[in-house]
């Protein structure tokens, strides 16, 4: 995934003078072909500022300012959290053209402990105005979102995992382009089709990487009768029209993320549905408003928390039965 939207944010740089990339002591090797392909500050557009995070988003929007398309890449929660006064004064509030690109969403800096864990960033962010936050499920969605936050002249905040994740498209065409870049959930695969179709009653939508565990969990529930719809939803803010289609046509919806259930997708989600006064059941899966204690790999850690796809499916059959479908 990391690799996919590097690619592209290499491409979109030689075709785009614009476009600047600042490191923060990381990407050794990953980043190499951005550097050589656009050479190094002060004549190029390639710069790690160090251990500096902080100091890379003032950065970030001091170059804003002179109309540079900058990006500001880092890992886990420290280009978000460490930075989050610099991103609400410095970046938001003057309204700059800076992304910043965290690698690390959810677990996957597991068995570095909670101070690597990038579960709350999400929901941070989200409450702050004028910010748009992209969590691709797999890496076509990775590359469709460089092309999307790198096409518009606001910020955003990108949360990408690292490597090594399963494509869940075949392919992207130029409408599921367009509905990441609005917002709404793209159904993943065949299985049952959109909500609604083919009898299907829950539609379970998530963000990130995990979108693969519940589409696994989607042939769980299969077996034991439960029809499924598997939505990937790699935006905040949700399209709300969108969500609410999805809800009127479906008994039950499902959030899933690998980031605490509070103040993110199932947070946005909840509104949508008090909102619009719908009646679809929700519940909300992600860590239970805690942090993650254990160590060890992202694979590990989604079985110990209850979010990989055994567990998932689980949750969904208890949830239908005690709600009465």
């Amino acid at each position: 995934m990391r690799n996919a939207f590097l690619a592209a944010l290499t491409e979109i740089a030689l075709a785009d003078e614009r476009v600047c990339l600042l490191s923060a002591n990381c990407g050794w090797g990953v980043l190499d072909g951005f550097a050589k392909a656009v050479g190094t500050m002060p004549n190029g557009r390639f710069l790690d500022v160090g251990i500096a995070e902080q100091n890379m988003i003032a950065l970030a929007a001091g170059l804003a300012t002179t109309g540079r398309k900058v990006i500001a890449y880092s890992i886990s929660n420290f280009p978000s959290l460490r930075a989050l006064e610099q991103i609400r004064n410095l970046v938001l509030y003057p309204r700059l053209d800076v992304k910043i690109v965290s690698v690390g969403a959810g677990f996957v800096y597991g068995a570095q402990g909670m101070t690597h864990h990038m579960t709350e960033d999400a929901g941070v962010l989200r409450a702050l105005p004028e910010m748009e936050i992209f969590t691709p499920a797999d890496p076509l969605e990775a590359e469709a979102v460089a092309r999307i936050v790198c096409a518009h002249e606001r910020a955003a905040f990108v949360r990408l995992q690292r490597a090594g994740e399963s494509a869940l498209h075949a392919a992207l065409g130029q409408s599921e382009r367009e509905m990441i870049a609005n917002g709404t959930p793209i159904v993943i695969g065949e299985g049952a089709g959109e909500a609604g179709v083919g009898g299907a009653t829950v539609a379970i939508v998530a963000s990130g990487a995990i979108v693969g565990e519940a589409y696994k969990a989607q042939t769980l529930l299969a077996a034991n009768g439960v029809k499924t719809s598997v939505y990937s939803a790699p935006r905040l803010p949700l399209n709300a029209r969108a969500v609410a289609e999805i809800a009127k046509l479906s008994f039950a919806i499902i959030t899933l993320e690998e980031h605490n259930r509070v103040g993110a997708l199932g947070s946005a989600v909840a509104e949508i549905l008090c909102g619009h006064g719908l009646s679809a059941r929700l519940l909300r899966l992600g860590l239970d408003d805690t942090f993650a204690t254990t160590v060890g790999d992202a694979d590990y850690l989604r079985v110990a928390y209850g979010l990989n796809a055994a567990s998932i499916a689980e949750a969904v059959m208890k949830f239908t039965q005690e709600t009465g479908n």
